[in-house]
């Protein structure tokens, strides 16, 4: 088999997930490329490279190579093969399966928040610089066509609170991707912000509604206590 195969994929999330492709010639001779795919959108972003995704790509994919290496032995050497192929069967399996690829659950919220306030829920950190930078500028027209303000001035938007609900989400995304881009401690701490205002505001939306009316009886209460 000869061409490019999208070989191994992790950090899977609603159908979203960093992909690496390989040029293969029966086995995979070549790493071409690492990307965020999001089949939600059937779009493609370059993400930076993942060294799971490629170790994992040649081990799982080595089998053929192996079994004809060892028949090789066998036939000169008379080495029992048979042993040996399957302690390097157990060893690859052992490998894939405590070299998790999962995203850990803090992780999975993370990018849900992500995925609801502009539906892909790659963190910024998955990404190419270039692709960051692309993400960040077309959330910014969004906000600026949303909030019908050409000049806006997000980032002093963010500093003094200048957001509502709506907006909200928007600005969360903004936030998280510059943050990658210009690495600060002043944008990481409004990141943080955001995420804890946007997070809570996502649980707000998750209470059913008789809870909020108990919620909203019990506030009452406590006022006129």
């Amino acid at each position: 088999m000869i061409g490019i195969l999208d070989i191994i994929s992790s950090k899977r999330v609603n159908k979203q997930a960093i992909v690496t492709k390989f040029l293969m010639v029966s086995i995979p001779l070549a790493h071409l490329g690492t990307y965020f795919i999001d089949n939600n959108q059937n779009a493609q972003y370059k993400a930076k490279k993942c060294r799971e995704n490629i170790m994992k790509g040649y081990a799982l994919t080595s089998f053929p190579f192996v079994a004809i290496l060892l028949f090789f032995l066998w036939d000169k050497f008379d080495i029992p093969i048979i042993p040996i192929f399957t302690l390097y069967c157990m060893a690859i399996f052992l490998f894939s399966f405590f070299y998790n690829s999962d995203p850990s659950d803090e992780e999975r919220r993370e990018r849900l928040l992500y995925e609801k306030a502009i539906t892909l829920n790659a963190l910024p950190e998955y990404l190419i610089y270039e692709e960051q930078i692309k993400i960040r500028d077309t959330i910014i027209e969004k906000l600026k066509s949303n909030l019908k303000d050409p000049h806006l001035n997000w980032i002093e938007n963010i500093k003094l609170n200048h957001y509502d609900y709506y907006s909200l989400p928007l600005y969360f995304a903004l936030i998280g991707y510059h943050k990658e881009i210009e690495n600060s401690n002043e944008n990481k701490s409004l990141y943080l912000k955001l995420k804890s205002e946007y997070s809570l505001e996502v649980q707000k939306a998750k209470v059913p509604l008789h809870e909020k009316i108990k919620q909203e009886k019990q506030k009452k209460i406590g006022k006129k206590l």
